[in-house]
């Protein structure tokens, strides 16, 4: 038999096209479960590796107590000052100023009620409620 030649039912792996590697199998040889050189075998752990490595700002950063809390104060205040302007007039601000004051601090307009601020608005109690509604919503203080 000439070395060129092969046995029916033999198989030329040289020849093959290149096969996708799987986990276990040598980089650069035939897929072949004789062959005994495992110097170089791809190990799917190396690809993956469990560990993170890079650093969290989390726990790296000092955070100063204060700035957060500013921070936080600020994103509310800004949610506020949003959810006012939406109105489309200087009216209908005003009012959602008024809803806004009677959700977080009714006493600063003397306990004035929503039927009194839509009375004062020339709004309906029910327009007035759902303003409030969604302003609890807006903000969270309701879900």
């Amino acid at each position: 038999m000439q070395p060129d030649e092969t046995k029916q039912g033999d198989r030329d792996f040289s020849k093959d096209a290149p096969l996708s590697l799987k986990i276990g199998t040598k980089a650069d040889s035939p897929v072949d479960p004789t062959f005994e050189d495992q110097s170089r075998i791809i190990s799917g752990h190396m690809r993956c590796p469990t560990i993170n490595t890079q650093t969290e700002l989390f726990f790296s950063e000092q955070t100063d107590p204060r700035q957060a809390v500013r921070t936080m104060a600020s994103d509310v205040i800004c949610r506020l000052l949003i959810w006012m302007a939406d109105g489309r007039t200087l009216e209908d601000r005003g009012l959602r100023a008024s809803i806004a004051l009677y959700c977080i601090r009714p006493d600063l307009i003397d306990g004035t009620t929503l039927e009194q601020i839509g009375t004062l608005a020339g709004c309906s109690r029910q327009a007035v409620h759902k303003l409030a509604i969604a302003f609890r919503q807006t903000t969270g203080m309701q879900e």
